[in-house]
C-alpha cells in the first residue's frame, strides 16, 4: 500500500472572544503564614497517615530566563540534586533511599519546583537534605555536562513523536518570543549555549524566600510545623528580585494554518489560541467549559462525538494553559489522513455549539 503522507495541521484561530484580564484575592490552602526574609508558607494538617509532604515552589521557571536561554531555568531545578557542596548525586541518592523518602526538583513554564515526601519520624533529616539541596548547590561541570547530554538525546526522542512536533510547532508560532513558546527543557541550540557560571547565576538570582511559596502538609500540628519551618528556612537571606520582563506574543487578528508533511499515515492536529492568565475571573468558568468541551475525558463532547460516535480519531480533547503569564487555549487531534478534514469540520460544530448554546446541567 502507498505510504500516505502525514499532514500536520496547525490551525491558530480566534476561538473565542478573549476575556479581560482581571485580579482576584489569592485563595489560601489551609492556614498562610509569612517568615521574617519574605517566604510564604501554607499549612494543613492531615493525621490520616504518618507522612509529611513539603514543596517548595519558586518563581524562577521558564518567565524568568533571558533571551536565547531557553531551557535554563529547567536545568538549574534538575541540577539540585546532582550533588552539593558536602554531597554527591550518589550521596543524596542513597540517603534518600536510606529514609525510604521521595524528593524531586524539577522546571516549569512559571515555578521550578522541589517536593519532598517522608515518614514525620524522619522529617528532620528529609528536611536537612532538601534544605542542603536548595542552598548548596555544586552545578559540578561534570555532572552538569551529563545532564546537558541526556536533555540533548531526549530530543532526538522527540523527532519520533508527530504530536510532539505539532504542539511544539504550534507554541512557536502562537507565542513568538514570549517564553511560553519553547518546552521547559529548552532546545538544542538553546542548551549547546549555556554555562556553568549562568546556572550558578540564575539560582543565586532567582532562589530566595521572598520569590517563593512553601507548603506543609501532613502528620504535623500547626506548632510542629512552625517550629520545622523557622529553623530550616528562616535563615535563607532574601534578596531584590527583578520582575520578569516577558515579551507579548505576536498579534494575530485571523485564522492562520501551518503545515508541516511527515512521511507516515497519522494526522495531528492542534488548534487554538492565547486563552487567560491564572489570575483572570474567568479562570473557573472556563476550566468548567474546558471540561465539557474536551478536556473531561469520556465526558467531554469531543471524544463522545469525534471517537465514540463518530469513530473519527484515536483521541480528541482540549486543554487551558493559565499560568503566571496567559496561556494557550488548544483542541488537539490524533486521526487518520483520510479522517482529517471531516474531525477537524467537527470541532468547529462543537465550538460553535458551544458558544451559541446555553450549557445544560
Amino acid at each position: 500500500m502507498k505510504q500516505r503522507l502525514l499532514v500536520i495541521w496547525l490551525v491558530i484561530i480566534l476561538l473565542l472572544p478573549a476575556a479581560a484580564q482581571g485580579d482576584t484575592s489569592p485563595q489560601v490552602l489551609g492556614e498562610r503564614f509569612v517568615l521574617d526574609n519574605g517566604l510564604v508558607w501554607l499549612f494543613s494538617e492531615q493525621r490520616s497517615l504518618p507522612l509529611v509532604s513539603i514543596n517548595l515552589l519558586i518563581k524562577a521557571g521558564v518567565l524568568r530566563e533571558p533571551p536565547g536561554k531557553a531551557g535554563l531555568a529547567n536545568l538549574t531545578a534538575i541540577m539540585l540534586l546532582q550533588g552539593t557542596k558536602s554531597r554527591s548525586a550518589a550521596q543524596i541518592a542513597q540517603e534518600v533511599d536510606f529514609l525510604g523518602a521521595k524528593l524531586s526538583a524539577a522546571g516549569s513554564d512559571d515555578y521550578a519546583a522541589v517536593s519532598l515526601t517522608v515518614l514525620k519520624k524522619d522529617i528532620i533529616a528529609g528536611l536537612e537534605l532538601m534544605k542542603d539541596v536548595v542552598f548548596n548547590p555544586a552545578f559540578a561541570p561534570e555532572e552538569l555536562n551529563r545532564k546537558l547530554t541526556q536533555l540533548q538525546a531526549s530530543f532526538k526522542t522527540d523527532e519520533d513523536e508527530p504530536g510532539i512536533i505539532a504542539s511544539r510547532a504550534f507554541h512557536r508560532r502562537l507565542f513568538g518570543k514570549n517564553p511560553y513558546a519553547y518546552p521547559a527543557k529548552g532546545t538544542p541550540e538553546s542548551l549547546k549555549t549555556i554555562k556553568r557560571e549562568e546556572v550558578a547565576a540564575f539560582h543565586k538570582k532567582f532562589y530566595r524566600p521572598n520569590n517563593a511559596i512553601l507548603t506543609v502538609v501532613g502528620d504535623l500540628s500547626r506548632d510542629e510545623a512552625k517550629d520545622l519551618v523557622e529553623k530550616n528556612f528562616g535563615g535563607w537571606p532574601r534578596a531584590p528580585v527583578p520582575p520578569p520582563e516577558v515579551p507579548a506574543p505576536p498579534p494575530l487578528d485571523k485564522p492562520e494554518i501551518v503545515v508541516i508533511d511527515k512521511p507516515i499515515t497519522q494526522a495531528n492536529i492542534v488548534w487554538g489560541q492565547i486563552g487567560i492568565a491564572r489570575n483572570n475571573p474567568d479562570f473557573y468558568a472556563l476550566q468548567v467549559l474546558n471540561y465539557i468541551l474536551g478536556g473531561g475525558g469520556f465526558s467531554s463532547r469531543l471524544l463522545n462525538n469525534i471517537r465514540e460516535q463518530r469513530g473519527l480519531a484515536y483521541f480528541a480533547g482540549s486543554s487551558l494553559g493559565a499560568g503566571l503569564e496567559p496561556g494557550a487555549l488548544t483542541i488537539s487531534l490524533e486521526t487518520k489522513n483520510p479522517s482529517a478534514g471531516e474531525a477537524v469540520a467537527e470541532v468547529l460544530k462543537e465550538v460553535e455549539r458551544l458558544r451559541s448554546q446555553p450549557v445544560t446541567p
